[in-house]
């Protein structure tokens, strides 16, 4: 039935596709079982359900894979374009690669920031206070 999503095999591997607002998503499930695939699938399917009718917002499998890097380069690349990436943002998109580059970007949390923040202050960093970590806000939404 139309809207049911699909499963396919690629290899011995399963893979899950539904649709979102007339957009195909597909995904591996890394699964080599056909019922644990059925699940996964209808895990997926109540997510966009939720998102079709405004209950919660559907993240999108590329989403999920988004780091704070990808972000930083953005906003690094905006800065360039708009004549903004003086020495002192480009220094603090740089402290901020090196801090939380690795995080991937929907997992980073105002309580990570906050966490860090004080880590920082613990060490004697008295130059730290929290619009060092505005560049990461401005990107990833967190509220700082």
């Amino acid at each position: 039935m139309r809207g049911n999503g699909r499963i396919f095999q690629r290899g011995q591997i399963w893979w899950a596709a539904y649709y979102l607002r007339g957009k195909e998503f597909r995904e591996s499930t890394r699964e080599i079982d056909e019922g644990k695939t059925r699940r996964f699938l209808q895990h997926k399917l109540k997510l966009v359900g939720a998102d079709q009718i405004g209950a919660q917002s559907f993240t999108t499998p590329k989403a999920t894979r988004f780091t704070v890097h990808d972000l930083l380069e953005s906003l690094k690349k905006d800065f360039e374009l708009r004549g903004k990436l003086s020495p002192q943002n480009k220094s603090g998109l740089a402290r901020a690669e090196s801090d939380f580059g690795n995080y991937r970007a929907l997992a980073l949390t105002a309580e990570n920031v906050d966490a860090y923040v004080q880590e920082r202050l613990a060490q004697g960093d008295t130059a730290l206070h929290k619009s060092s970590a505005k560049p990461i806000g401005w990107q990833s939404g967190v509220r700082i």
